[in-house]
């Protein structure tokens, strides 16, 4: 197994459990061959045998019931920092983690200088992002401008990101990441928390 890019450890340990993944299961392992980052993404829907892969990275690093012990249900950046480093993974990767195991409904939006890079829902989280940029009214815009590590937690119209929210309010809290020129929102609807 060769990596070719440079990941931070956390990172690494999830892309070779990802590898490992297409080893172990057994309609992969026929195949030779390499993944990239792209696709390696949790947002990679449209490759399933990506998507397995990840599954088994997520399984073998951050075991499901061991995880639900640790993770409590609800997403926040705190408990997402948290359970990364119990389980020393990425924040990525635990955040992923911490949206298919939740006990609350959410959304979390991954954007990279103020376009929508990715998005990922609970199950039954009632609302869709269909923009393809930040709004300027949100949390996260003001983010972009800053050069350092923040968190930034607003309540505000959901309109801000969601067209079909104009009767509803949410709670964003997000997280610049200025090193990579991303903010993650994790965005709840007001009425649920």
């Amino acid at each position: 197994m060769i990596i070719f890019d440079r990941p931070n450890d956390n990172r690494k340990k999830f892309t070779i459990a990802h590898e490992l993944g297409h080893f172990y299961i057994p309609w992969h392992s026929e195949l030779m061959f390499g993944c990239d980052i792209k696709e390696m993404d949790f947002k990679n829907e449209y490759a399933p045998r990506e998507k397995e892969a990840n599954l088994f990275a997520a399984e073998l690093l951050m075991p499901t019931e061991e995880f639900r012990n640790n993770f409590g249900g609800k997403i926040s950046y705190s408990t997402v920092s948290r359970v990364a480093n119990i389980f020393e993974v990425s924040f990525q990767a635990a955040l992923n983690r911490c949206i298919d195991l939740a006990k609350e409904d959410c959304i979390v939006v991954c954007s990279i200088d103020r376009r929508i890079k990715w998005f990922k829902a609970t199950e039954d989280f009632p609302l869709f992002i269909n923009r393809k940029r930040v709004s300027e009214l949100s949390g996260a815009d003001e983010l972009f401008d800053l050069q350092t590590f923040q968190i930034k937690t607003i309540e505000e119209p959901g309109y801000i990101w969601f067209s079909d929210a104009d009767d509803k309010d949410v709670v964003e809290e997000s997280i610049a990441f200025p090193n990579y020129n991303e903010v993650i929102s994790i965005i709840h609807l007001k009425d649920e928390l």
